[in-house]
């Protein structure tokens, strides 16, 4: 069972996400806060959702990045405006990266967080409706 930790500082946002992956079978953890560290002891994430609020800023995307790349896993980008080079750009840092629209459906949230997890090994930024 994959474990996707999602980092929004809004928590009805964060407690709705959690909701919706139960019906995939995922194990979810929600933080209002991205650690400095990558070493994280009690989670094995297989994923990381994070929200528009941090995606702005260039530090907590640093330490995503960081992240990322320690565990070797995919990011889903919850945005809330039309794609732009800003957006491709922030989250070509990590592995592989999905980028889903708000508001976003049942739908599109777990198509991209299934076409992230089946993906092996290349890197790609795709966009998801």
């Amino acid at each position: 069972m994959a474990e996707i930790v999602i980092f929004e500082k809004d928590l009805d946002l964060a407690d709705n996400i959690c909701e919706i992956l139960k019906y995939g079978n995922f194990t979810t953890v929600a933080l209002k806060v991205i650690p400095e560290s990558p070493d994280i002891p009690a989670l094995n994430p297989s994923l990381f959702i994070i929200g528009e609020e941090g995606r702005n800023d260039q530090e907590l995307m640093g330490r995503i990045s960081k992240l990322c790349n320690h565990f070797h896993c995919p990011l889903v980008v919850l945005s809330s405006g039309l794609h732009s080079a800003r957006d491709k750009n922030q989250c070509a840092c990590t592995l592989k990266t999905a980028i889903v629209n708000k508001p976003f459906t049942f739908r599109s949230l777990h198509s991209a967080i299934n076409k992230l997890l089946k993906g092996q090994g290349t890197k790609a930024t795709m966009y998801i409706n």
